[in-house]
This record gives structure tokens, C-alpha cells and sequence, in this order.
């Protein structure tokens, strides 16, 4: 595997779980939470709730396969089953009214003031929740060579580290987008989830397709 290919692996892996960790749309959501807590503590919420997320996708990177192993669950399974969640996000990132990205509103009573919210709800579920942890686990499936862990384990923590800034500077974010260009932004990210979940059933179908054919030969 060359620099070529480690690039392509890095591009589809950070582009694929930029998609669905939708940091941007967690940002918003985290000046909601965190309303009341001063700045320094907004500031150390943000960087332990990207160091939760890494971790927790860096773990599934790793023992994904093992995961699956264990409870005789196959990759073509996953892929299909994955590939239906991750349409499903799609469908509530563009039809945001019908299927809202957001708590509760007694969970949000709960959780606003000078509370922790970095680990839950910010880090798991919104950053590292069911779509991003299959995504990588189907990623690290198809991983090739030691090159294409580092690519993919790489790919992690960049979206680890943007999503980090994004919370850090949360707020001027909200100001930056706008109430439209949140939701433009939201239905974009929308289409190309819905895309990447598409594909994976697709795939998983096209591996099931093969090893029937393989077994009637």
C-alpha cells in the first residue's frame, strides 16, 4: 500500500465519519447544555468529550472484528444492518422536524447550568454514537494492511480534533452559520449520510450475492 492509497483510505474514512459525527450539528446542541457554565469549563468539556469520542472509536477501530467474532456476527451482516441505521440518520439530518437531533426537553432542564456534559450526552451518544462506531468497525473490516489501520486510526483523530475545535468555539459557530445555514448545512450532511448508508447495503447485498454464489459452485 503507497502514499496514494493511504491517502484514499484517510479521505473516505474522515469524509465518511465527518458525515455522520456531524460535529457541527453537536456544537449547537453543546452551547444549549452548557449554557451557564463559565468558559474555562465550556472550554475542558469540549476537549474531554473529543478525547471520550477518540477513545471510544479508536477501542471499536481496534476490537471491532473481535466484537463481531465473538457473537458470530458476520461483516456482510453488519454492513446491511449498519447501512440501514446509517439510512435512517440520513432520513433525521434532512427531515429534521419529523426526527429531531436533540434531548429531550426535561433531559435538557437537567442538563443545563454548570453540569458535565461532555461524556453524556456530547461524547456518547451525539460524537461516538451507533452509526459512527459501525461506520468504523466496517472501515477497519476492510483494512488491508497495517497502513490502512493507520489511515483509518488517523482519519479518527483528525475528526476527533476538529470536532474539538468546533465545540471549543461553539459558539461563534452558531453565530457564523446562522438559524439557515445550520439547516442548509444540515441537509447536505443529510444526503451524503443517507449516500454512505446506501452504500453499504449495497455492498453488503453484493458480498451476500457472491458468497451464495460461491457456496452453489
Amino acid at each position: 500500500m503507497g502514499a496514494i492509497d493511504f491517502i484514499q483510505v484517510f479521505a473516505i474514512s474522515f469524509t465518511s465519519l465527518f458525515a455522520i459525527v456531524n460535529p457541527v450539528s453537536t456544537s449547537i446542541i453543546f452551547v444549549t447544555l452548557s449554557e451557564g457554565s463559565p468558559k474555562w469549563r465550556k472550554q475542558r468539556m469540549a476537549m474531554k468529550a473529543a478525547i471520550v469520542s477518540c477513545g471510544v472509536l479508536l477501542l471499536f477501530a481496534v476490537t471491532g472484528m473481535l466484537v463481531l467474532n465473538f457473537f458470530g456476527i458476520t461483516t456482510i451482516a453488519l454492513q446491511i444492518a449498519g447501512g440501514i441505521y446509517i439510512v435512517y440518520m440520513g432520513f433525521r439530518m434532512i427531515h429534521p422536524h419529523q426526527f429531531h437531533k436533540d434531548i429531550h426537553p426535561q433531559s435538557r432542564r437537567e442538563f443545563k447550568g454548570d453540569v458535565d456534559v461532555s461524556i453524556i450526552p456530547i461524547a456518547i451518544p451525539f460524537l461516538s454514537g451507533p452509526g459512527a462506531i459501525t461506520t468504523t468497525i466496517l472501515i477497519a473490516s476492510k483494512a488491508e494492511s497495517v497502513l490502512s489501520y493507520i489511515a483509518l486510526i488517523s482519519a479518527i483523530i483528525a475528526v476527533c480534533i476538529v470536532s474539538w475545535i468546533l465545540l471549543a468555539h461553539a459558539h461563534r459557530v452558531k453565530k457564523l452559520l446562522g438559524t439557515s445555514g445550520m439547516k442548509t448545512l444540515e441537509k447536505v450532511m443529510g444526503l451524503i449520510v443517507l449516500a454512505i448508508g446506501v452504500q453499504f447495503i449495497l455492498n453488503g447485498l453484493q458480498s451476500y450475492g457472491v458468497a451464495i454464489g460461491l457456496l452453489g459452485a
